[in-house]
Parts: C-alpha cells; sequence; structure tokens
C-alpha cells in the first residue's frame, strides 16, 4: 500500500532535535488518527528532564500507541550527540520489547535503524542508547545498518535508496563524513572531537509524490561541502526537484556552518570559501521552506539570521500565516549587529538599520521561515512599543504587532504535510484555545498563552 498522505513534525523540544514521520491511508489526518507506518530522526533535548522535551517524547509514545501494532520502521539517530538522541530512552520504557514472555505495556517493534558515528561515542554515563534500541529492533544488535565512513547514496555516479516506506522513499545524502572538507587531506588525526561528531551527522532526504524532506542533524560546513561535492546537478533536478523543507544544519549555527577546517575553529562568515559552500550547498537544496530547532536565548546564538539569508532566494511565500497577521508569522532567531541587512526597493536599494545590538530578536515574514521558539515579547527589536521588523520580504519596515489580540504561539511544532497529489502545507500542530489533547500537552509545560495587557 502506498500512502495517502505523510506529515512530517519537527517537534518543540527545546534546546534539541526531533523529527516525526508519519504516513497515513486518507489524506487530511486529524491529530487523532493513527499513523499507518513511522520514521524517527533524532529525538533529544538539552534539558530532558524538566523542558519541553519530555512531554515531547511522550507525543511521540502517545502516536506510537495508536497504531496497531506500534511500529517504527525507521529509527535513525543522526550523532552522537544527547540532544539528538537522550529522549529515546522514555519512549523505549513506555513499551515491551518484542519476544516479552508476560507483557504489562504494548509491544514496540523497531524494523531497522541507523545511526551516525561510532558505536562508543553514544555511552554517556556507562549508559548507551543503541544498546537499548536493539532490545526492539528486529534482529538485534546486528541488524543495524553500519554506516560507512563518507558513505552517500550518491557516490560513484548512480544514486542508492536506502529504503521505502509505504511510498517514501529514503536517501543518505551522506553519513560519517571525515573532519576534513571534501578533496582536502586531514591534517591531523581523525580523533573524536565535538566537531568530527557533528561533521559526521546523518543527512537524510525523504521523496514521497515529487516532494522530498531534508534533514540535517548538526553537520557542519565539511559535511555540507560532501553533499556538494556528490550531488550533481542533474542529480539534484531529478531526485530533489521540490525541497519543501530543510532543516538548517546544526540547527542553523553559524559558527560550524561557516568553518572548513579540520580543528572545527575557522574564520566564519569572513571565509569565502566557507560562505560560498554554504551558498553551493543552498542553490543544491533550493529548499523552499526552512525550519530550525533550537532553545530560547540558547548560549549558542543559535539560529543564526545571517545564515537563513543564504536560504532567503529559494524560499516560497506564505505557506502558513498568523491569525492576527495576515500575510506574515513570526520566528525568532539570533541577528548579529554586523550583519547589516540590506533588501531591495526597486530600482533602488535601502539600507535597513537592523539590528543595532547583537542578540535574539523575534521578527515578522512572509517567507516560509519556521522556529520552534515562535514568539517572544521580550525579543522584538522594540518591546515596550511592541515592535518588530519584517524580514524578508522587500521593503524591510519597522511594524506594530496587533493589540487587542492573544499572543502568538510562543513555541511550536511544526507539521509539514504533503498529499499523494504532490500538494503540500504548514501549520503549528497544535493551536492556542484548541480542545484538542495535543494541544493540552503542547501548552502545558510552556504555561498559557494570556491575551496582551495594553494598559
Amino acid at each position: 500500500m502506498t500512502a495517502r498522505s505523510i506529515k512530517f513534525t519537527v517537534l518543540d523540544v527545546g534546546q534539541g532535535t526531533g523529527n516525526f514521520i508519519a504516513t497515513y491511508s486518507v489524506t487530511s489526518p486529524k491529530l487523532d488518527t493513527a499513523p499507518d507506518h513511522t520514521v524517527l530522526i533524532d529525538l533529544g533535548a538539552s534539558d530532558s528532564k524538566s523542558g519541553p522535551g519530555g512531554p515531547a517524547a511522550d507525543w511521540v509514545v502517545d502516536q506510537l500507541e495508536r497504531m496497531s501494532p506500534p511500529t517504527l520502521d525507521w529509527l535513525l539517530f543522526s550523532h552522537s550527540d544527547s540532544d539528538h538522541h537522550n529522549l529515546m530512552k522514555k519512549v523505549l520504557e513506555s513499551f515491551d520489547p518484542p519476544g516479552t514472555k508476560n507483557p504489562t505495556k504494548k509491544i514496540l517493534t523497531i524494523a531497522k535503524a541507523a545511526y551516525g558515528g561510532d558505536k562508543d561515542s553514544y555511552t554517556k554515563n556507562k549508559y548507551n542508547i543503541l544498546d537499548d534500541v536493539a532490545k526492539y529492533l528486529t534482529g538485534g544488535a546486528k541488524a543495524f545498518l553500519e554506516i560507512q565512513s563518507s558513505a552517500s547514496g550518491f557516490s560513484g555516479g548512480t544514486v542508492e535508496k536506502m529504503d521505502t516506506v509505504d511510498g517514501v522513499d529514503l536517501y543518505l545524502l551522506v553519513g560519517n563524513a571525515p573532519r576534513s572538507a571534501a578533496g582536502k587531506r586531514l591534517s591531523r588525526s581523525t580523533r573524536v572531537t565535538s566537531w568530527a561528531v557533528n561533521t559526521q551527522s546523518l543527512v537524510v532526504m525523504l521523496s514521497y509524490a515529487g516532494v522530498q524532506y531534508v534533514t540535517t542533524g548538526d553537520a557542519t560546513g565539511v559535511t555540507m561541502s560532501w553533499i556538494n561535492q556528490y550531488i550533481t546537478s542533474t542529480q539534484a533536478n531529478t531526485y530533489l526537484p521540490n525541497v519543501f523543507m530543510l532543516t538548517l544544519p546544526h540547527h542553523g549555527s553559524e559558527t560550524t556552518s561557516y568553518c572548513l577546517s579540520s580543528t572545527g575553529r575557522g574564520k566564519g562568515r569572513n571565509d569565502d570559501n566557507a560562505t560560498e559552500n554554504v551558498q553551493q550547498f543552498a542553490d543544491l537544496m533550493k529548499a523552499r521552506t526552512i525550519t530550525a530547532s533550537a532553545g530560547e536565548t540558547n548560549s549558542y546564538n543559535h539560529p543564526s539570521g545571517y545564515l537563513m539569508k543564504q536560504f532567503w532566494s529559494h524560499l516560497q511565500s506564505n505557506a502558513y500565516e498568523e491569525p492576527s497577521n495576515s500575510g506574515s508569522h513570526y520566528y525568532t532567531a539570533y541577528f548579529d549587529k554586523n550583519d547589516k541587512f540590506t533588501v531591495q526597493d526597486s530600482p533602488s536599494s535601502m539600507a535597513l538599520d537592523f539590528p543595532d545590538t547583537s542578540r535574539f530578536y523575534t521578527v515578522k515574514t512572509a517567507k516560509d521561515i519556521y522556529t520552534t521558539v515562535n514568539f517572544s515579547e521580550e525579543h522584538l527589536s522594540d518591546p515596550g512599543d511592541c515592535e518588530t521588523v519584517i524580514l524578508p520580504p522587500n521593503p524591510a519596515k519597522h511594524v506594530d504587532t496587533p493589540t487587542g489580540a492573544p499572543y502568538p504561539e510562543l513555541f511550536v511544532a511544526w507539521a509539514y504535510v504533503t498529499t499523494d497529489a504532490g500538494s503540500t502545507d504548514v501549520s503549528p500542530l497544535w493551536r492556542t484555545g484548541s480542545t484538542s489533547p495535543d494541544a493540552a500537552f503542547a501548552m502545558g509545560p510552556r504555561g498559557e498563552v494570556a491575551p496582551r495587557d495594553d494598559e
């Protein structure tokens, strides 16, 4: 059977990543529609106990429990950083593994699994999540798909799929990339460092009904360089002609995206080669929407507004409009005072005086840019006047946020839906004021959204 629709959900886990993909036998799945098949790519959070990651894991459990029987067709960990896999333990503990003689919980089966990096790097405090996954994996530990060094389904001039799940084709764009950029020799030993771990991230593409989704894990500039080398423009036109959504590499990190050094320390945005490498990747993907999962005012200063700018030219407009902002919606990112955003206001260009201080800002946009930290009044360009900036489209300008209306969702899990006819849509998985169980779950850990006090 081939799915009538798929839903790709970028979960709000705070600082971390979780991507849950489900297929359905109907074209318009409801919040309570049971998935037919599922794929999970990463599930972790820096604050896995008291933050939003725990409820996000509960939501994944709920989705799996709706199935008969609960099954993950694929579980993929992009790499070994805890904020990409540590919530999986909570999911597994909610089910009994196959072969349990006297089960007290539903049985969960994981059909196939793969991970980026070395198994030992997943050991945290003497616990290795891969050992637990193996108990639920058909065939046990030996059934993990082995990812070779600098592996890609696009290398060698041929294209090879990882698998097909209910009409959804899975491809590995790159995995376990070496520390050095493509075409360069390693200058030092290939010891496992945080840079190397991120660079090894599995970058996965899912294709369904002529529409593609790309997840990047914590891919670095070096990871992107390998993709740029492997995938030709002809292959991109054939296999990635319509990338509906791309998760920004490494939560939208500027530091790692603009680095081609094997040491993990580069010149950043001042490195012309690194900037050109990112632009080549953006032009190869031609993503219609970009999404970043990150924590609020995190110390890493991501997602970067400067990095997002390199994807602007390919983005579509208005897949989602915030109800109180016709034609636009919000996103939150880190903007550096040296960004010097300039927009074209035909026939002349206009230099926008934004930002004057380096920090996180909540801005408006009519382009399809989505962040799990959706709206924050304190992050507006002028919180006292509730003033924000539209970036992009052109011309950029300062505008007031609506008054007398409920705040937009503060934190959002974004759901992308594609039907078998190839139509696509994006919306918050839950909305303020909804009576659905999903909304109650989502808003609980984050607090209620209160009306604005204009007095």
